[in-house]
Parts: structure tokens; C-alpha cells; sequence
């Protein structure tokens, strides 16, 4: 019986096919969820939860959302003049992005200001106050 003792050759020890995959499907989900996790922080709007009128003077804006979307900014504001409450939609870029916030105001009487809150709650329409100059 003949033998063969030419030595065999072994396998390189680099990444097999089925390593880099995995490796790559890792990465690709890792900054998946570092991307809806940035995104998911600026589209939350905190509800005016204050029943209580506001009784500081000042001027004041409220915002009603902030989209990546013009169209969907566009909508809300829309829907805020079905209300009877005139806003804009404001172009904004933070940190190489672009958003659309919708804005209402400046406010400077605390009347039409707290008039303005009362109807936005009663239509479910979560808004941000924001105290001009603080």
C-alpha cells in the first residue's frame, strides 16, 4: 500500500465567509440603532402635561412637533388651522440635519398664550412651551 506524504495544505487563518458576515451584519445593525435612537430623541415632543395657567410674563412660542419631512410638518400645520391656530413651519439644521418645526407664536400675552394652550390639549395635540430668551 502506497501512502502519500506530501503534507497537506492547511487553511489560512484569516475570517471564514461566514464570519464576515455576521461581523458585517453587527456593525450594520449597531449604527441602525444608534441612528433611530438620535432620531427617535428630536421627533419627541414632551405634552404641555400643565393644566395650570402660566403666569410669568414673557414672550413665549409653542412648538408642536419637529419632522425630517416637510410634507408631514406641513400636515400637522395644516391640521392646527382647522383648529383656528395660525403657526409656520420652521426650517432648522442640527448636526448635519435638516428638520421642519412647527411653531406658533411669539406669544406675548399670557391670556391668548394659556387661550392657545387650552385649545391645542382639548384637540390632543402635544406642544412644547418655550420661554423666549431664557
Amino acid at each position: 500500500m502506497a501512502r502519500d506524504y506530501k503534507s497537506r495544505r492547511k487553511r489560512s487563518g484569516g475570517f471564514s465567509g461566514w464570519l464576515g458576515v455576521v461581523c458585517g451584519l453587527a456593525v450594520g445593525l449597531a449604527v441602525a440603532g444608534a441612528v433611530y435612537l438620535k432620531d427617535r430623541r428630536e421627533k419627541d415632543v414632551k405634552p404641555d402635561i400643565r393644566g395650570v395657567p402660566e403666569t410669568r410674563r414673557g414672550t413665549y412660542v409653542l412648538q408642536a412637533g419637529s419632522y425630517k419631512n416637510f410634507a408631514d410638518a406641513d400636515r400637522v400645520r395644516a391640521q392646527l388651522a382647522l383648529q383656528g391656530v395660525e403657526s409656520k413651519v420652521q426650517k432648522v439644521s442640527v448636526d448635519n440635519d435638516t428638520w421642519h418645526r412647527i411653531r406658533i407664536g411669539p406669544i406675548s400675552q399670557l391670556d391668548e398664550l394659556n387661550r392657545l394652550r387650552t385649545i391645542l390639549r382639548k384637540a390632543d395635540v402635544d406642544v412644547l412651551v418655550i420661554r423666549v430668551g431664557d
